[in-house]
């Protein structure tokens, strides 16, 4: 069995009358609790401004999966977020230098990213069974 550990730390000096500090660590599992066996690798779309199906539906018979997504813009200006869609529902925008990691069913609808207004770099990667 494959251990696959995520590490998350959100920490701020200011945000609140206190200094916020938070660190959790969790292993990526299946709903039976084994470990995520198979991983799509890390890709990357150079130059992304268009829609582009990252992953078909069609590919996957199992609804367990988790979606990293990494926007690589440096800009802030206005175009370079990227949408992640499933079908038709938007489902994060991702800032210019912003990631995501979170839980997903590829074997729902199509994933899909979006850059609107400008070419924009990314890195996806899906971690799944089978």
């Amino acid at each position: 069995m494959a251990t696959t550990t995520v590490r998350l730390t959100i920490q701020s000096p200011d945000l609140t009358s206190d200094v916020l500090s938070i660190s959790k660590a969790f292993n990526l599992t299946s709903a039976s609790g084994t470990g995520i066996t198979q991983t799509s690798g890390l890709n990357r779309l150079d130059g992304l401004n268009s829609i582009t199906t990252i992953f078909k539906a069609a590919d996957f018979s199992n609804d367990e999966a988790y979606l990293f997504v990494s926007n690589l813009a440096v800009s802030k200006a206005a175009g370079f977020q990227v949408e992640l869609t499933q079908g038709s529902q938007k489902v994060a925008v991702i800032q210019a230098g912003d990631s995501i990691l979170m839980p997903i069913d590829p074997s729902a609808l199509d994933i899909k990213l979006t850059a609107p207004t400008a070419s924009t770099d990314v890195e996806y990667q899906l971690f799944h069974n089978g």
